[in-house]
């Protein structure tokens, strides 16, 4: 219902098929916007951060060639107000998940649907103001970068900006990952993947800013959802960040992998800590900073932020939100890392961090750099 009423690129209004507030034609693009491994349903759900940043900013500097194309205007950049978003909705994640793990198990996933289209229709209306300070309407410049875009039957690809070719050769490669986050190079090889669903349902998350790869991909077998169960030729560049979540296992295959080229370290912890449920605890003064897999019983949420910097005015945006939900069946978020300053609690029967057999590196902070 809301896809006919507004925008698809900004969220405005539309008046005879044409949005108000950045003037695209969504009767003439509606066709235009299916993504490479993208379910009907992840379309529209799942506005990712840096897909916005990479179809809407990187896009128009692309199209106008310079930024001095804006006449000189101050402009907000775009990574800027989409962290902001981020922030927001995992606040709002983490509000539906604490009330659904309050319900009986057969309401969990119908409120976890209610949450993600929560949180769609609040980005949505705050993207567009987004899109007025990105875009002065008035300046008809900009307008024609705008009809450009139109103009270029432009189809979504998550490897357009990339400069440097996998290598063709490599070895086979198979592991089956859980909830977590791995890290390319050190938790599994640099290569080209098959992955496919061995068995529940959850997200992919593919971040790699050097090679502005951003893949955000829904796994189920729900066909009234037209869920996907299959994604073919998933590119995995070193220092990449291959976050999974929810109860879902991953079969990851790939005939060209670097395993000779990966690289990691003994994990320097080798005593695990108990958490106690409702308390807070922080990195580096009741435990050691480090990177551990977060073992925890079955409707259990942990939550933990980490300080990213006097980024934002709003001090609640300057920190990274995270948001763990053991569903059934599912007792470990393997390699979160806690820098010392994290502060982390959990409900329920509380959990226990034990330390991941491996680590990439002892600099814990740096791994967050990619959201500063």
């Amino acid at each position: 219902m809301f896809g006919k009423q507004r925008c698809y690129l900004c969220g405005g209004k539309l008046e005879n098929g044409r949005c108000t507030a950045c003037g695209l034609d969504n009767a003439k693009n509606a066709q235009k916007k299916y993504r490479l491994n993208e379910s009907s349903r992840t379309q529209a759900v799942k506005i990712s951060d840096r897909q916005a940043k990479e179809t809407a900013a990187a896009k128009v500097e692309k199209s106008a060639g310079t930024a001095e194309k804006m006449s000189g205007k101050t402009v907000v950049k775009a990574e800027d107000f989409l962290k902001k978003e981020k922030n927001t909705a995992a606040k709002m994640q983490k509000a539906v998940r604490r009330a659904a793990a309050e319900k009986q198990p057969a309401d969990v996933r119908a409120k976890r649907y209610i949450g993600w289209i929560t949180a769609v229709i609040l980005i949505i209306m705050a993207g567009v103001p987004l899109v007025k300070e990105l875009f002065d309407l008035s300046d008809q410049e900009t307008q024609d970068v705008l009809y450009d875009m139109e103009d270029q039957d432009y189809v979504y690809d998550e490897y357009q900006f990339v400069t440097r070719e996998l290598s063709e050769s490599g070895e086979i490669y198979d592991a089956l990952l859980e909830k977590g986050e791995y890290c390319v190079g050190i938790n599994l090889p640099e290569g080209s993947y098959t992955v496919e669903l061995a068995d529940g349902a959850g997200t992919l998350n593919v971040d790699d800013p050097e090679n502005s790869i951003y893949l955000y991909q829904y796994l189920g077998n729900n066909e009234d959802y037209n869920e996907m169960t299959v994604l073919e030729d998933v590119r995995l560049y070193e220092g990449a960040v291959v976050s999974i979540s929810g109860a879902v296992g991953l079969n990851f295959h790939s005939e060209n992998a670097q395993v000779q080229a990966m690289s990691a370290e003994t994990n320097p912890l080798t005593e695990s800590v108990t958490l106690e449920a409702e308390q807070i605890y922080t990195a580096g003064e009741d435990f050691p900073e480090g990177i551990y897999d977060i073992r925890g019983s079955d409707w259990v949420t942990v939550e933990y932020s980490v300080y990213l910097g006097e980024i934002y005015e709003e001090d609640d945006l300057n920190y990274w939100w995270q948001n763990i939900w053991f569903e059934e069946g599912q007792d470990a978020y393997r390699n979160a890392v806690l820098p010392a300053g994290t502060e982390i609690t959990a409900d329920g029967d509380g959990v226990t961090l034990v330390p991941s057999p491996i680590i990439g590196s002892q600099d814990y902070d740096a791994y967050y750099d990619r959201y500063r």
